[in-house]
């Protein structure tokens, strides 16, 4: 007998690992490029203090 597990992840929340991998690596330029093209920020702040 085998045993299968589903894990259901959001889009967003892979994204978000990936900007955090990014982050961590220093690769700034690649996270920015990301969060620019998913619209997804991997930050503290509200998308409305992004464009004050």
């Amino acid at each position: 007998m085998t045993a299968e597990e589903i894990i259901n992840i959001k889009e967003a929340e892979i994204i978000k690992l990936i900007l955090d991998f990014l982050n961590s690596r220093k690769l700034h330029i690649s996270m920015l490029a990301l969060e620019k093209d998913s619209g997804i920020i991997n930050g503290l702040y509200s998308d409305d203090m992004l464009f004050l």
